[in-house]
């Protein structure tokens, strides 16, 4: 049972994302406690992401599986996180509808698009024989994005207005190191393919 604990605290947080979006919404109808409670589920499902991670290596219960899922659910969090904070900005008409569309498909893209190609180049390349594990920079990337989101949301969740714009610039940085590190990972799929 312990070695499957990992694989429960991801799919916990595949469970817990949607539920964020939702509460997001329906904060627009003035019950400011949803905000509230998305910040905690948001706060707690990126908690899950180390816990689930420190579990998998301190019990040695690393699978494919259980890297496949916290993949899909490290993407889910962020993808659908993004998505609900830009449909509150939309709806609630606190910045131009036309920034705020940009920046949602921007960071969208360069995160959840960027992580599709980068798995499928890994998939390339194993089928080669050449692996190409996660770097430094390309971890730090996440924890970037969901200190911006942690931070956008706790600023609404206790009215810090002040802090909403530094929220989405984190964010923001987040999703750049998201497009430098596809641009490493491209450089060195290619780079294996001449070999």
């Amino acid at each position: 049972m312990m070695k499957h604990l990992p694989n429960i605290f991801t799919i916990f947080r595949i469970a817990l994302t949607p539920l964020l979006v939702i509460l997001l919404v329906l904060s627009l109808g003035g019950n400011h406690d949803y905000v509230v409670w998305a910040f905690g589920i948001f706060v707690f499902a990126s908690l899950t992401d180390w816990v689930d991670g420190f579990l998998a290596r301190a019990l040695d219960a690393k699978s494919e599986l259980g890297a496949k899922l916290d993949l899909f659910a490290d993407k889910l969090l962020v993808g659908l996180t993004i998505v609900g904070i830009g449909i509150y900005e939309m709806l609630a008409g606190q910045f131009d509808k036309i920034i705020i569309m940009g920046a949602i498909v921007f960071m969208l893209l360069a995160t959840t698009a960027r992580d599709y190609f980068v798995t499928q180049m890994r998939s390339e390349a194993e089928k080669t024989g050449f692996s190409m594990p996660a770097t430094f920079l390309a971890k730090t990337k996440t924890a970037v994005i969901m200190l911006g989101m942690a931070i956008y949301l706790g600023a609404m969740a206790f009215g810090f207005k002040n802090l909403i714009m530094v929220g989405i610039l984190v964010t923001l940085v987040g999703a750049l190191m998201s497009l430098f590190t596809g641009v490493q990972y491209l450089q060195k799929f290619n780079a294996n393919k001449k070999i």
